[in-house]
C-alpha cells in the first residue's frame, strides 16, 4: 500500500502514485460501463498489482537502503542524530521530498542538518556540506545538484543538466566563497560569526572558446566582526580578490564600514570607475615603490577625491605610513622627487603639493595634484630649486643642509615665478660661526633670488639662518631733504658719531658708528661716487660745528678745496709740508685730550661729558669737553709714498708715526682717521696703520687689487664693469662684516637732479650755509694770496652798541666784507695753541671796513688743556681791524683764530635733530 500511494517514481512528468489512482478509476467506471470488459480490465488490474507488488518488494527496499546510506553518510557532517533502540530515528524525517530518477538515485531531496552543524550558522561553510552531499548521493547520470539554501538548517538539492547555467554560478559563488575565507582568514569556528556572501546580479559573457558563461555583476560581502578602519588591510583584501577572482572587465569596490559590508560591482575595462581604480592602484604601487626602505607597516594610499566628475585623475590622496621613519628631510625629498617624476609622467600638466604630518610615531601625507600653473605648484617649483641647490652647494652625506619657505609675497614676478617672502636654511652640524661661510652663502642665495634683496638673520650657535624678502637697492638715492624725517634722523645720528651713507641690502641702513670702529678708509676709481661718499661724512661735520672739528687734508687740491669756507675746518693742508703739520695738530690734540682724562681717571669723552652732566663743577674746573676731531685725508697713499726729497721724507716717517698712533689710541678720545684712496698699496700703506682702518668702503666696481687693497677681500668684484649703479659700494666693519649699499647722493652744490631732471637737489654747501645762518654765523669774504675773493663764516655776538645781522629775512647768509689783501694771523703749532679758521665777532662788527685786516687778541691758555678748538675756555678772541698783512709761509691758504660755539635754545632742544 505505501508503494501504492507514496512511489515518488514517475514516467515521463507524470508521478506513477497519480498513475495508480487513474488506473483505478479507470478500471471501475470500465468495469461498471462495459460489462463485457470486465475480464480484460481485471487482468490489466493484475497485472498492474503485480508490477506494483514487485517494486514494493524489489524497489522500494532498495531505496530505503539508499535513504539510509545517504543518511548514515552526512550524519557526521549534517550533525544529524544517531539512531538507537531506545530512540530509533527514520532517515526520511531529515531526508525529505526526495523525488528518485531511478531506482536508487535521487532526482530532488530536501535535507534537514542538525542545529549544530557549521553550515546552519556559517553561509561560508555551507559549500562543504554540498560537497558532502555530492559525494554521498551522487546526482543522475549526466546530472549535478543545484543547491538552494530556504532556510539556515535546511538545504534543498535538485538534479539538473550538466550545462545549466545555474550549475556554473553554484561554481562561481563557492570560488568566491572560498576566495573570502581564505582572504579573511576564517576557520569553522570564526567563518559564522556574521560572515556572508550574497550575489545579487549576473550577466551572460562569452568566453573567448565560444561559450556563454554567466558572471556576477554585484555581490555583497558581510564582514563580521572584522576591523574594517584599516586601509592597508582593505587594501589587501581587494588585491587578494583581484588575484583570486579574476572576470571580464574590473571588480570595484565599496566599503561601509558602518555597517560592516564591502560591495563589489563588475564593471567594463576601460569605463570610468575601472579606470580609477587602475589609477589609484598604480598610484599605491609608486607610493610603495619610491620608499627606498620600507618598514614592518604596510603603506596605503588612499584616493579621496578626483579632478572632476569624469576624470581618472587624483585631486587628493592621504597616505598612510605607519610607524615608517621619514623623519629625515632628504627620504622625503627623494620620496617626493620619484612620485612628482611618476605623476608628470601619465598628466604632464598635473603637479603634486606634499603636506606631511607626525603625529607622535605615525607619519601621514596629504597629497594634493594641482596644475602646473597654479600659484602653489609655482611655489612648490620655487622651493625644490631653492633646496636642492643649497643642498647640493652646503650640504654633505652626513651633514644635510635643509631648505624651508615660511611665507610667499603675493603674485608672481614678471618671468611668472613665485616669490619668497620668508625662508629659512638649517646647516644642521655644519659651521656657519666663519663668516666667510655666511657671507658665501648669503653671495649665493642672492644669486638665486634676484626678485629681490635679502635680510639675513643668522643665529650660528643653532645653524639656522632666516632670510626676508626686502626691497632692492634703489639705483639712485639723494640725500634727504632738510626738514623731513630721514634728514633729521641722520642729523640725530651723527651727533651721536654715526655717520648715515645710505641704504644697505637686506633692509636698514649703512651707519658708520665712529664709537665702535673710529678709523675708516674709502676707495674707489675716479667717477665711482667715492667723492660723494667723502662729501657726506664733511657734510656731518658741517652742519654740527658745536659737535665736529675737521682737519682736511687734500694732497692733489682737487675736490675738497671749499672746506675751509666751514667753521668746522679748523686746518686746510694740501702740501706735504701742511699735511705734516696738519698731522701733527691732531697728534697734539690726541695727546692733550688724553692728558685730560688721566687727570678726571675717566678712560672715554664720552664718559666726560656724562659725569659733567652730573657734576657742574668739574666742566668748570677741568674746560668742556672737546668736539669729535676727524683727520680726513684724501688720497693719504699719494702722501704717504716716498719722497725723493730726503727732508719731507723725514717729515713724512714722523707723520707716517704720528697717524700709527692716532689710530691706535683715537677711539676713547674721539680723534677720527677718516681716509680715502684710489688705490691704498700695503707698500705705502704700514700695516699698522691698514690694520687700524676698521671700516671700509669700497665704492663702485674694483679689479681684484684694488678690492683687496680696500676692503681685504674680493667683494669689489663682484659688481658688473658695466650697469652698477654709480655710488653703489661694499662695506666692511668687524661687527656687521660685508655689506653692500647705496651710497645717497649729495651734490657739493645745488643743482638739476641727474636722473630726474623736474628736481632740483640743494647742495651740501647751502644746506650747511642755511645751517650756520640758523645758529647764529655770518659770512665773510676775505682775499686769499692769488688775489681772489673766497668766503669764511664768522660766529656773530649781537650785543647793545653792535648792529644785528639780519638773516631771516634774506634768502641766504649775510656777507661781511674784509679787505682784499687781508690774511689772518696764523700761529705755529710748536709755540702756540692750534687755531681755527674761524673767528669770533664781538660787538665790534661796526668796525667791518674795507682797508682792514682782523688781528686777534688771545687770552692766555692755562694748564693741559684742548689746544685751540673752538674752546672758549682756553682763550677767548675778540676782533679788531689792523691793515692787511701776508703770511708767506701759509701758501696762501688763510688761516684765521679759533672761534667760540653756542649752543641751540634749550627751549627748542627735546624736538630739535640738531640738538644733544
Amino acid at each position: 500500500m505505501l508503494t501504492w500511494t507514496a512511489d515518488s517514481t514517475r514516467v515521463g512528468p507524470v508521478p506513477i502514485t497519480a498513475l495508480n489512482w487513474a488506473l483505478l478509476v479507470v478500471a471501475v467506471v470500465v468495469g461498471y460501463q462495459l460489462p463485457q470488459h470486465r475480464m480484460w480490465v481485471a487482468l490489466a488490474g493484475a497485472v498492474w498489482l503485480l508490477a506494483t507488488l514487485v517494486r514494493a518488494g524489489v524497489v522500494m527496499p532498495r531505496r530505503r537502503a539508499t535513504l539510509d546510506a545517504v543518511y548514515a553518510n552526512l550524519q557526521k557532517i549534517a550533525v544529524l542524530p544517531t539512531s538507537t533502540l531506545s530512540r530509533p530515528v527514520s532517515p526520511s524525517q531529515y531526508v525529505t521530498g526526495v523525488k528518485w530518477s531511478s531506482g536508487r538515485a535521487f532526482r530532488s531531496a530536501q535535507l534537514t542538518i542538525g542545529a549544530t552543524c557549521p553550515a546552519a550558522s556559517a553561509q561560508l561553510l555551507r559549500p562543504t556540506l554540498e560537497r558532502a552531499i555530492e559525494q554521498n548521493a551522487p546526482a543522475p547520470a549526466q546530472q549535478e545538484w543545484v543547491f538552494d539554501w530556504p532556510k539556515a538548517n535546511t538545504v534543498e538539492f535538485t538534479a539538473v543538466d550538466s550545462d545549466d547555467p545555474r550549475l556554473t554560478q553554484q561554481q562561481v559563488a563557492r570560488r568566491i566563497g572560498e576566495a573570502f575565507k581564505s582572504l579573511f582568514r576564517l576557520t569553522p569556528r570564526t567563518a559564522g560569526d556574521g560572515y556572508a556572501l550574497d550575489i545579487t546580479g549576473w550577466s551572460d559573457e562569452t568566453r573567448a572558446d565560444g561559450h556563454t558563461v554567466p558572471i556576477p555583476t554585484q555581490m555583497q560581502f558581510a564582514a563580521g566582526s572584522h576591523d574594517l578602519t584599516d586601509p592597508g588591510f582593505r587594501d589587501s583584501i581587494e588585491r587578494g580578490f583581484d588575484r583570486l577572482v579574476s572576470c571580464p572587465g574590473e571588480w570595484i569596490y565599496q566599503w561601509d564600514i558602518n555597517s560592516q559590508l564591502l560591495g563589489i560591482t563588475r564593471q567594463a575595462r576601460g569605463s570610468l570607475p575601472a579606470r580609477r581604480k587602475l589609477n589609484e592602484r598604480k598610484f599605491a604601487d609608486d607610493v610603495r615603490s619610491a620608499i627606498t626602505k620600507p618598514g614592518k607597516d604596510p603603506v596605503v594610499a588612499e584616493v579621496i577625491d578626483w579632478v572632476d566628475e569624469e576624470s581618472d585623475q587624483p585631486a587628493r590622496i592621504s597616505v598612510d605610513f605607519g610607524t615608517l621613519p621619514l623623519g629625515e628631510r632628504k627620504l622625503r625629498d627623494r620620496f617626493e622627487d620619484s612620485l612628482d617624476a611618476l605623476m608628470q609622467s601619465r598628466w604632464p600638466d598635473a603637479r603634486l603639493l606634499f603636506d606631511w604630518q607626525f603625529d607622535g610615531g605615525a607619519t601621514r601625507l596629504d597629497i594634493e595634484s594641482v596644475r602646473h600653473d597654479d600659484d602653489r605648484a609655482k611655489r612648490k617649483s620655487v622651493e625644490k630649486k631653492l633646496r636642492n641647490v643649497v643642498e647640493s652647494k652646503f650640504g654633505r652625506a652626513s651633514t644635510p643642509v635643509d631648505c624651508d619657505i615660511l611665507e610667499w609675497q603675493e603674485g608672481l614676478s614678471a618671468t611668472g615665478e613665485a616669490l619668497p617672502r620668508v625662508a629659512r636654511v638649517n646647516f644642521g652640524s655644519v659651521d656657519v660661526n666663519k663668516r666667510e661661510t655666511r657671507d658665501e652663502f648669503q653671495e649665493h642665495w642672492d644669486s638665486l633670488a634676484t626678485h629681490n634683496d635679502w635680510h639675513y638673520a643668522w643665529k650660528p650657535a643653532e645653524g639656522i639662518v632666516t632670510m626676508t624678502a626686502v626691497p632692492r637697492l634703489p639705483e639712485q638715492l639723494a640725500f634727504p631733504s632738510p626738514g623731513s624725517p630721514e634728514f633729521d634722523e641722520s642729523i640725530r645720528l651723527a651727533r651721536n658719531g654715526i655717520l648715515r651713507f645710505g641704504p644697505q641690502k637686506g633692509g636698514g641702513w649703512l651707519d658708520w658708528d665712529l664709537n665702535e670702529t673710529p678709523h675708516g678708509l674709502v676707495g674707489g676709481k675716479t667717477g665711482s661716487g667715492k667723492s660723494v661718499a667723502l662729501s657726506i661724512v664733511l657734510f656731518y661735520a658741517m652742519v654740527l660745528p658745536d659737535v665736529y672739528e675737521v682737519i682736511v687734508c687734500d694732497p692733489k687740491r682737487t675736490d675738497f678745496t671749499w672746506t675751509p669756507e666751514f667753521p668746522s675746518v679748523v686746518r686746510f693742508a694740501a702740501t706735504d709740508t701742511e699735511i705734516v703739520a696738519a698731522v701733527g695738530l691732531a697728534k697734539q690734540s690726541m695727546d692733550q685730550r688724553q692728558t685730560m682724562l688721566n687727570k678726571l681717571q675717566i678712560r672715554k669723552l664720552q664718559w666726560v661729558r656724562d659725569r659733567y652732566a652730573t657734576d657742574p663743577e668739574l666742566e668748570r674746573e677741568h674746560g668742556p669737553v672737546p668736539k669729535r676731531l676727524i683727520l680726513f685725508f684724501d688720497e693719504i697713499a699719494d702722501f704717504l709714498a716716498k719722497s725723493s726729497n730726503s727732508d719731507i721724507e723725514e717729515l713724512k716717517d714722523e707723520a707716517r708715526a704720528d697717524l700709527e698712533s692716532i689710530a691706535r689710541l683715537g677711539r676713547a678720545i674721539e680723534v677720527n682717521i677718516i681716509a680715502a684712496a684710489q688705490k691704498p698699496d700695503a707698500k705705502i700703506i704700514s700695516t699698522q696703520l691698514r690694520s687700524q682702518l676698521g671700516f671700509r668702503l669700497g665704492v663702485g666696481p674694483l679689479d681684484q687689487y684694488e678690492s683687496q687693497q680696500i676692503l681685504n677681500s674680493d667683494h669689489g668684484t663682484r659688481f658688473p664693469d658695466a650697469g652698477t649703479p654709480k655710488g653703489r659700494a661694499w662695506a666692511y666693519d668687524p661687527k656687521n662684516g660685508y655689506r653692500q649699499t647705496q651710497v645717497m647722493f649729495l651734490p657739493d652744490d645745488t643743482m638739476v637732479c641727474p636722473w630726474d631732471p623736474a628736481l632740483t637737489l640743494t647742495g651740501a654747501k647751502d644746506m650747511a650755509r642755511d645751517r650756520l645762518a640758523e645758529l647764529g654765523f655770518a659770512q665773510v669774504m676775505i682775499t686769499n694770496n692769488d688775489g681772489g675773493q673766497e668766503p669764511r663764516w664768522v660766529r656773530v655776538e649781537n650785543d647793545d652798541d653792535a648792529p644785528a645781522v639780519d638773516t631771516a629775512d634774506t634768502a641766504g647768509p649775510t656777507p661781511v666784507e674784509l679787505s682784499e689783501d687781508a690774511t689772518p694771523v696764523s700761529m705755529e703749532k710748536d709755540t702756540a695753541p692750534p687755531i681755527e679758521p674761524w673767528a669770533e665777532l664781538t660787538g665790534a662788527t661796526e668796525q667791518f671796513e674795507p682797508d682792514n685786516e682782523w688781528a686777534f687778541d688771545e687770552a692766555e691758555p692755562t694748564g693741559d688743556t684742548e689746544p685751540n678748538l673752538a674752546d672758549p675756555a682756553l682763550g677767548h678772541h675778540t676782533a679788531s681791524a689792523v691793515k692787511p698783512a701776508h703770511d708767506d709761509n701759509l701758501d696762501g691758504w688763510p688761516i684765521s683764530a679759533p672761534a667760540t660755539t653756542s649752543a641751540p635754545s634749550t627751549a627748542s632742544a627735546a624736538n630739535d635733530p640738531w640738538s644733544l
